[in-house]
């Protein structure tokens, strides 16, 4: 540790086990400052500018106090040398809890202000400064002429206010270990800085956790590894307690889906009152790999898909209501947190066994993660089978298409006969063909969809009269010809003849509704149906000629049923 002497001015250097008492410093930078290369010149003394004047300021304080080093952030740390600036930077906290005593020096604060308007001054709203206030026991505040106005102690409960520290941890810097990690990090939320990276390098001893610098990495980028950092060292849940803002990442809330980890402190600044239900010794262990946060938690899947984790903690204005998140599965044992903007505010009933599941850390949207298959089955609609087989997630009701550039897959049904298995026939017998029948008991259809090579997403379906040879590729495994003709099927609504009850057609009408969401991890396949009845034409004796066949028996059923009704029954077919 590189001290400066406060009488002659000179730098020296100590190892952590032969450190003198010093003061340290704490200010906001201005333009001016001046360097460790500045003060190694030996007439730096003779200088003018405030960065220089700073530093005798400083000194004489110390000296008034007894106290012989002090060290400075600008001018005690050689920035040249990256090695240094990492360890400094590291150590930092450190260094701030060990001092005797820190000046506080808010050039902003006028000598005949208030202590009121103290929340006025930049000092308060900078990243680097928070741990300069918790760190050290005695903290003292001098305005812009450097007259001494108070004290950390004395002043804790209006520094509260304005800072939203809890009380212990201003009285106690050791009190920060028992703050929440969601705590902790609201107290950075509001707080700026004049690199990008430094929102989490300036967090590193709030957590006491320690990290290469890497300037130029971007703030995401850096708040992503610090909170790995923090995850190595805790399994404090309320890590994932965040609230996603428009102010950290613009256009998030409108794609919904992200990563498990926030973007910056910014999405931490709801959770200023998030406390663990219980010791976080009893929380599950849970690490990040390079498929994403994998944990063991038991999880509530909802009517739509989506699940509920929990995180063991609550807010102080309602401890009897616990906190989680909601995640939306996107592949094999793999979620996604959905709608970060909001934490579930309670917990579901009948909740999962924990089993080991993976979070992502994070989400790159594209259109070919999966398909929502959503259907209604009734005891008389059967799934009996689907391709790929093993990418089929029942539970969620997702196909997963495991990233694939081009996909085709289909979901093949059986619609069963009535209670007593009567007569199938197909809806075109009833108007003068010649009776089929269906010798399984059962009518069918596939939903097919995919991915074409141009990236383009789509979803048909058809039943086995109308498309034969969708039936023959599917029964052939012939996926390749499935893919080449799939996207050039017309149908999106097709009818299946039930049975017949004497005078009386019973058919279903299938039909889906494809909902291409861009930009999200899947598509929705809704697929339809309705039960439809009909009264049937009169059987007519059989005449000679085919077409003299279909003229009387349209004939019958238009003097039957009407003209109007007529038409209906062919859109339906």
């Amino acid at each position: 540790m590189r001290l400066l002497h406060t009488e002659n001015l000179s730098f020296e250097e100590f190892t952590n086990t032969n450190l003198p008492r010093y003061a340290i410093l704490s200010h906001t930078w201005g333009r001016d400052e001046a360097t460790f290369e500045d003060l190694s010149h030996p007439s730096w003394n003779t200088k003018e500018g405030n960065g220089f004047e700073k530093i005798r300021r400083s000194c004489r304080l110390a000296q008034e106090d007894r106290i012989d080093y002090i060290w400075i952030d600008t001018c005690c740390i050689d920035k040249t040398s990256s090695t240094e600036l990492t360890e400094a930077i590291n150590s930092m906290f450190r260094w701030y809890s060990a001092s005797e005593v820190c000046y506080a020096y808010l050039s902003d604060w006028s000598p005949g202000a208030e202590f009121t308007e103290l929340s006025k001054c930049q000092w308060f709203r900078r990243g680097w400064t928070l741990q300069e206030l918790i760190a050290p026991r005695d903290v003292r505040f001098y305005d812009h002429d450097w007259h001494f106005r108070a004290t950390k102690l004395q002043n804790a409960s209006m520094i509260n206010s304005i800072t939203r520290i809890d009380m212990d941890v201003l009285r106690s810097p050791k009190a920060i270990a028992t703050a929440s990690v969601a705590n902790r990090m609201s107290w950075a939320a509001d707080r700026q800085t004049t690199r990008e990276e430094d929102v989490a390098y300036c967090l590193l001893g709030v957590f006491d956790v320690h990290m290469p610098m890497m300037y130029g990495e971007g703030k995401r980028a850096a708040f992503v590894r610090l909170q790995e950092e923090i995850i190595k060292q805790t399994n404090d849940l309320t890590l994932f307690a965040w609230q996603a803002t428009p102010a950290s990442e613009p256009g998030r809330l409108a794609s919904e889906l992200c990563g498990i980890l926030a973007h910056s402190p910014a999405d931490f600044s709801k959770a200023n009152d998030i406390e663990p239900s219980y010791d976080k010794k009893f929380n599950p262990e849970f690490s990040m790999t390079n498929k994403g946060l994998r944990i063991s938690m038991p999880l509530k899947l909802s009517q739509e898909g989506r699940s509920t984790m929990m995180l063991n903690c609550y807010r102080k204005t309602c401890p009897d209501q616990q906190i989680g998140i909601h995640l939306e599965k996107h592949g094999p044992d793999l979620f996604a947190r959905i709608r970060p903007h909001e934490l579930a505010d309670k917990a579901p009933r009948g909740m999962d066994r924990p089993s080991p599941v993976y979070i992502s850390k994070e989400i790159y949207s594209v259109s070919r993660h999966a398909f929502r298959l959503q259907m209604p089955l009734t005891s008389r609609v059967k799934r009996t089978a689907t391709y790929p087989e093993d990418l089929w997630d029942k539970g969620h009701q997702l196909h997963f298409t495991d990233g694939r550039e081009t996909f085709v897959g289909y979901h093949h049904f059986y619609v069963l006969n009535g209670r007593n298995q009567l007569d199938v026939q197909r809806t075109r017998s009833f108007i003068g063909y010649p009776r089929v029948p269906d010798h399984t008991g059962q009518d069918e259809f596939v939903v097919v969809f995919g991915i074409t090579r141009s990236e383009r997403t789509w979803a048909r379906i058809a039943d086995r009269s109308s498309n034969p040879h969708v039936f023959e590729a599917i029964e052939k495994r012939d996926m390749v010809r499935l893919f080449e003709e799939g996207p050039r099927l017309q149908e999106s609504k097709i009818s299946l003849c039930r049975y017949t009850r004497g005078d009386m057609v019973y058919w279903e009408s299938f039909s889906i509704q494809y909902r291409p969401k861009q930009g999200s991890l899947k598509h929705h396949i809704d697929i339809k149906c309705e039960p439809r009845c009909r009264r049937r034409p009169e059987r007519i004796p059989a005449v000679v000629g085919a077409a003299g066949v279909g003229v009387v028996a349209l004939y019958t059923y238009v003097a039957t049923l009407g003209l109007a009704s007529l038409c209906e029954y062919l859109v339906a077919i």
